[in-house]
């Protein structure tokens, strides 16, 4: 394989690489986490003040917006006893994000 071509190959699998590495809380999971826990939606909802009818779009792959989603982070760590770094991810290129 000629020099150029393997350095373009290898310059695009680090892009490829460097971008795989950008994730998304996976809320899904965070929100099943909860259940496991022993938390209803109904009460991450009177903890978070977030309307369970929104808690139940997120479960079903809506986004929050960056405070609801920061607060329900905070409340899984709390619930959860973990660290805010251990929160549940998805990658974005996955078909699941």
């Amino acid at each position: 394989m000629p020099e150029k071509r393997r350095t373009t190959l290898l310059t695009r699998a680090r892009a490829f690489g460097q971008r795989a590495n950008d994730v998304r809380v996976d809320w899904f999971r965070l929100l099943d986490h909860l259940k496991d826990e022993g938390y209803s939606l109904y009460d991450v909802a009177f903890f978070t003040e977030i309307p369970k009818s929104t808690l139940i779009g997120y479960k079903n792959g809506s986004q929050p917006r960056y405070h609801d989603g920061l607060c329900l982070v905070q409340f899984w760590a709390e619930a959860t006893g973990n660290g805010i770094a251990e929160v549940p991810t998805v990658s974005q290129f996955s078909f699941m994000a």
